[in-house]
């Protein structure tokens, strides 16, 4: 059976299917907003078209990257005594940009 690669819109679809599902446990286990702009679901598809593995990828840069640089602040902030108001997630210079509130 061959492989056909996945379409910019379907892999985008998919992004943002990964980016909710972050988005519920965030929003269930903090009870704080989780945003993130069209930018990041841009640059996660631009990743991923950047090799043959399409929409597998997209795990990949959500749990390589994305989830432990919000996992270290949150628990950076835990030890300091800061609290975390929300997540907001952009882009800058083609990276991902946290704000935590």
């Amino acid at each position: 059976i061959p492989y056909y690669p996945l379409s910019d819109a379907m892999l985008g679809q998919i992004v943002r299917l990964q980016l909710n599902r972050i988005k519920q446990r965030v929003e269930a286990r903090y009870k704080i907003p989780f945003e993130y702009t069209d930018d990041v679901v841009k640059l996660v598809v631009s990743r991923c078209t950047e090799s043959e593995s399409g929409g597998r990828m997209i795990d990949a840069i959500l749990t390589n990257t994305m989830l432990p640089d919000i996992s270290r602040e949150f628990l950076l902030r835990m030890m300091e005594g800061k609290p975390v108001l929300g997540v907001n997630v952009c882009v800058n210079n083609l990276q991902f940009e946290y704000s935590f509130g």
